[in-house]
């Protein structure tokens, strides 16, 4: 009977040791799937952090791309603005140049012309003074005293004609000149506006992107 109890209790004990064994190894192995699980979590969540941060790197790159092209595109802008605005100011200042060519022959044209009728009209003054020189040479004295006055006056009277002639081309050409300068200094002014707006753009570009690259 002892035997047998001795035998009993030492299977029980062997039993309980096996038992033990046999949860301690299952508790290791669930603490063991417990670190694999938490490791796998760890690099899942590693390559999901590392997912997002290439995702905001190109995102970020995208943006940086899309503002560059942005400000290439406002740059060709405001150098096609410029140009535009300096073609416009060559065009001005060309049709100014051909209006002042155009007054300036029309000028010339209507000094030939004067000219060309002032010799005419001289040459028929002296053409009649010949003729009346002739007539009176074959009138009495008193008649010839009477036709002296009378070319006196008209001598007067034709240097009085011509002397208003002559300030009514000065004042054409005066009225001439100043049509000339306001055309020029209008272009001038547009010149510079064009000039100031242009600069302004080209500032404000400047300011903008020296703005964004500190951001």
């Amino acid at each position: 009977e002892e035997q047998e109890e001795a035998e009993r209790v030492t299977e029980e004990k062997r039993i309980e040791a096996e038992e033990r064994a046999a949860a301690k190894a299952l508790k290791e192995q669930e603490e063991e799937e417990r670190i694999a699980e938490e490791e796998q979590r760890k690099e899942a969540e590693r390559i999901e952090a590392e997912e997002k941060t290439a995702a905001k790197a190109r995102e970020e790159k995208e943006e940086a791309e899309r503002v560059a092209e942005e400000e290439r595109r406002k740059e060709a802008e405001r150098i096609e603005a410029e140009e535009k605005a300096a073609a416009k100011a060559r065009e001005e200042q060309e049709e100014v140049e051909r209006i002042e060519a155009q007054e300036h022959a029309a000028a010339k044209a209507r000094e030939e012309k004067e000219e060309a009728e002032r010799v005419a009209e001289e040459e028929r003054r002296k053409e009649t003074e010949r003729i009346e020189a002739q007539e009176k040479a074959a009138v009495k004295a008193c008649d010839e005293q009477e036709d002296s006055d009378r070319v006196a006056e008209e001598e007067r009277i034709e240097a009085e004609e011509r002397a208003a002639e002559k300030d009514r081309d000065e004042q054409e050409e005066a009225e001439r000149i100043e049509v000339e300068e306001k055309a020029a200094v209008k272009a001038r002014e547009e010149q510079e506006e064009a000039e100031r707006v242009a600069a302004e753009e080209r500032i404000e570009a400047e300011e903008r992107a020296a703005a964004k690259a500190r951001e």
